[in-house]
């Protein structure tokens, strides 16, 4: 069956957060990668609740991908925003093919 609009495909979102972790030189934050999922499906940036939405369902995306070992966090407001990269040194991607290895 063909999804709702802007729905994603089973793994679709986890990709992409790791390939957009994987691609920045800094730690991005919740709200940074959410916001950058909204812009490459075009989804309004401007309306907050949307944003809260599509924040929250990062945040339990993200915490996916940490309980699996491919990402780490540490808090970056004393609000608890944090800031997300891959595990392993200096951004290397650990973990397999699944965290950006060449083979499987």
């Amino acid at each position: 069956p063909v999804p709702p609009p802007n729905a994603a495909f089973r793994g679709e979102v986890q990709r992409f957060l790791l390939d957009r972790i994987r691609k920045s030189d800094v730690a991005l934050t919740t709200h940074d990668l959410a916001r950058a999922i909204m812009e490459a499906r075009g989804l309004n940036t401007a309306d907050r609740a949307l944003l809260k939405l599509i924040s929250v369902r990062t945040g339990h995306s993200l915490s996916k991908l940490r309980r699996n070992g491919f990402v780490t966090s540490q808090k970056a407001t004393a609000g608890g925003l944090l800031r997300w990269q891959l595990t392993g040194k200096d951004g290397e991607p650990v973990g397999g093919w699944r965290n950006g290895a060449t083979t499987p």
